[in-house]
């Protein structure tokens, strides 16, 4: 930081640390968090500037009191978010009245699933009511009546409800709750403000609806920070090609709408004053607006400082700047601490601050003026983002920087036609739905570039995920430090130590690289279940298997970069375990949760884009050339009785389709034999499934099998996932005997199989090392 005013640096550093001792967690990981902060503390004091004749000890001590102040009033404030956490409100198998603001609507079958921020609880017998704060996932009954003449499915987001249902699943205000059963008995629309960023999100929405993909959703994403309408397979290529932050509303779209105001007030001659008033306001008002966590925060704070600055006619400064915001938003907001979506835009901003600017200054030499500045500030925001990203284990891919490149000079037009969209959406429908289609037309280079950049010459390859991982990125993002020093030689040995981490990649699938073909795979992740369907461009998958990696890594080795649909089929941590990592490491758009989802499960299905109750049997969904359909769901176990939970297994019939062809594949979860039995008495009514290409053995092959379920279904193929020498004996010597005549596949002898159709038939499209049974 040589050159840059770090005096408030140990003081946002000493803040943040402080929360996350609070709210970190286990006790391991405070210590580490102790040891990393004394390290940037005493390298942030060493680089605090001194005033030209001030005393060296008055340094230290300004320094050392910004500290002790920073840290007593964070770990103060997140003691007490932390132990306002352990109050769990949601008491489980209680009939409860909740108030609180709808955040999503969505239907299904026989149900109208509402997300909720509540604000208040009580037990129906009771009466009274108390606090409450958090997400609540909420299953409205249609048919169980509600407000006098008015339909349940009327709800809509902004609106107040007061619902009363049965509670499934506890949680704290950091876990989502889950109600079931429930009507509602008051309904207030929004009002005033509240009531007028709805009309204009509702109007925005309905002036997009009619542009073409791929820039419908890519438009609504850039302007609301709402990336639900972007096709999954889009947003894989969005994170593959490093631009997924353009969906998600962060600084970058402040700087934009703050540019925008300034040059525009200036050409009015307005004050300064006035300016920074106005910089301010529509900081603000975008804020209110858009989706987005901690990135927002963190971006209307800088919009503030520098508002200030140019209201007292001093130049805005990044580094202190940027220490302030993080000190002030860490004291007052705790959780900010353990945001990501913070830290990656704290990380970015201070990046572009310190390295972009040394960086561009040779590149401007080779490369015209804009070019340079652009290709520096994505270099240095990606290079200080990929430890963090990488230590979750997200999608990073190696064309970011000539993606971003390509794609910067299209960001200001989309985001400022698109918020001009939706200003004027309530009072002008025509000239929004104008603006609308101006945003889609600047928007299609963007989908382009990452069409383009994630199917080049190596855009399947990723960055290792975890620890190992962010120790990599971090390595090489450290010759950038030499930017304002030696920048040929920071540039040259940055992108030389990604191109030996990434080239791995390369290799053909015989090698190691990503699988091709296949419709149909089942994943080795040991003893667990992690089944993959993919046709059409849509991927459905059942169950992630045990907790770990062990799904992500094979979605990897399969190349799938988002799933459209993960369907949990019963509550057990072979089949749900997986799940919080493996909405880290790709694009998970909606979650079915199994019947009877604990609190853990429900949080860990919080990093997918929607969660929510699996429908009742007989629904159908069809997911580009992927059709689902419930044969069975639950009932909800009476217990957490292994038998109880297995029996509630959602099972589902998953048809894939393509030009070669397609499959059909049963997925029985860990049925035990009275689902089995009530299942065969489904099927005698569901012709369609009794005869299908691929039957995914229940419970792992497991001696618990109806021999005329097993008759009836008449499968081509019988895949069996169990892990190598476990303990239960899987797949069972009887199970292997009833299965005789059908091929058998077993991902303990073959690891992952990977099917396809084949001249009307299942093929494997690579061979099994142990052979096949049967």
């Amino acid at each position: 930081m040589n050159g840059h005013d770090a005096r408030l640096v140990p003081a946002a550093v000493a803040a943040w640390s402080g929360s996350l001792l609070a709210v970190a967690g286990p006790a391991p990981r405070r210590w580490a968090i102790v040891g990393l902060a004394v390290v940037l503390v005493i390298g942030a004091a060493g680089l605090r500037r001194r005033r030209p004749g001030e005393p060296a000890g008055r340094t230290r001590a300004a320094a050392a009191a910004a500290v002790v102040a920073a840290v007593a009033g964070s770990a103060a404030m997140a003691t007490a978010v932390a132990a306002a956490d352990a109050r769990a409100w949601a008491p489980v198998g209680d009939r409860i009245v909740l108030e609180g603001r709808v955040l999503e609507v969505r239907g299904g079958a026989g149900s109208t699933w509402v997300e909720l921020s509540a604000a208040s609880w009580g037990r129906e017998a009771e009466g009274s009511r108390a606090a409450a704060s958090g997400a609540v996932g909420v299953a409205l009954d249609d048919a169980a009546g509600g407000v006098p003449g008015e339909a349940v499915v009327e709800a809509a987001v902004g609106d107040t409800l007061v619902v009363a249902g049965r509670v499934v699943s506890g949680a704290t205000p950091r876990r989502a709750a889950l109600v079931r059963d429930a009507v509602v008995l008051a309904r207030d629309p929004p009002a005033g403000w509240s009531a007028a960023v709805i009309r204009a999100r509702s109007g925005f929405a309905l002036a997009a609806s009619g542009l073409p993909q791929p820039t419908r959703g890519l438009v609504h994403g850039m302007v609301t920070g709402d990336d639900a309408a972007v096709p999954a397979a889009q947003l894989a290529e969005l994170r593959v090609s490093g631009l997924a932050h353009l969906t998600a509303v962060s600084g970058a779209h402040f700087a934009i709408v703050a540019g925008a105001v300034v040059a525009v007030a200036r050409r009015a001659r307005a004050a300064r004053a006035v300016i920074a008033v106005a910089v301010v306001g529509s900081a603000l008002a975008l804020a209110s607006v858009v989706d987005g966590g901690g990135s927002v925060a963190r971006a209307v704070g800088t919009a503030a400082v520098a508002a200030a600055a140019l209201a007292v006619g001093r130049p805005s400064r990044a580094v202190p700047a940027l220490a302030a915001v993080v000190t002030v938003l860490v004291v007052v907001s705790p959780r900010l601490a353990s945001d990501l979506g913070f830290a990656l835009s704290v990380a970015a901003v201070l990046a572009i601050g310190v390295v972009a600017p040394a960086l561009a200054v040779p590149l401007s030499r080779r490369l015209h003026g804009w070019l340079a500045h652009a290709i520096a500030m994505t270099v240095a925001a990606q290079a200080a983002c990929l430890p963090l990203l990488a230590s979750i284990g997200a999608d990073v891919g190696p064309w970011a920087v000539a993606a971003n490149a390509v794609a910067a000079p299209f960001a200001a037009p989309v985001t400022l036609a698109g918020l001009a969209a939706l200003v004027v959406a309530p009072a002008a429908p025509v000239a929004a739905a104008a603006c609308a289609q101006l945003a889609s037309w600047a928007a299609w280079p963007i989908a382009l570039a990452a069409r383009a950049f994630a199917a080049a010459p190596g855009g399947d390859l990723r960055w290792p995920g975890g620890v190992a991982g962010a120790v990599l990125a971090l390595v090489a993002a450290a010759p950038l430090a030499l930017a304002g020093v030696a920048p040929r030689l920071a540039l040259g040995a940055h992108l030389g130590l990604i191109a030996l981490v990434v080239a791995p990649g390369l290799l053909p699938p015989a090698l190691g690289g990503a699988a091709r073909g296949w419709m149909v795979a089942a994943c080795d992740v040991g003893q667990g279940d992690a089944l993959v369907v993919s046709a059409g461009g849509a991927v459905v998958m059942v169950d992630a298997g045990p907790p770990g990696d062990g799904s992500g890594d094979c979605l990897r080795r399969l190349g799938v970069r988002a799933v459209d649909l993960l369907i949990l089929t019963h509550d057990h941590d072979d089949h749900v375990g997986g799940v919080e990592e493996l909405t880290r490491r790709v694009a998970v758009r909606d979650v079915w949760l199994p019947p009877g989802a604990s609190a853990a499960t429900v949080a860990d299905a919080r990093g997918a884009a929607h969660a929510r109750p699996a429908p009742d049997a007989g629904t159908r969904t069809v997911l580009g050339g992927v059709a689902v359909t419930v044969l069975q769901a639950g009932p909800v176990p009476a217990s957490r009785d292994g038998t109880a939970l297995n029996d509630s297994s959602i099972v589902t019939l998953i048809e894939a389709s393509s030009g070669a062809g397609g499959l059909a594949t049963l997925a029985l979860g860990d049925l035990e034999l009275d689902g089995q039995a009530r299942l065969l008495s489904g099927l005698a009514t569901t012709s369609a499934a009794l005869s299908v290409d691929v039957l995914k053995v229940a419970h792992h092959g497991s001696a618990v099998q109806d021999p005329r379920l097993v008759a009836a279904v008449a499968s081509r193929v019988a895949v069996i996932s169990a892990g190598e020498g476990n303990r239960h004996g899987h797949p069972a010597p009887a199970t292997l005997a009833l299965l005789a005549g059908t091929p058998v596949l077993r991902t303990d002898l073959c690891g992952d199989i990977l099917l396809a159709p084949v001249g009307g038939g299942v093929g494997l499209v690579r061979p099994c090392p142990s052979g096949v049974a049967g």
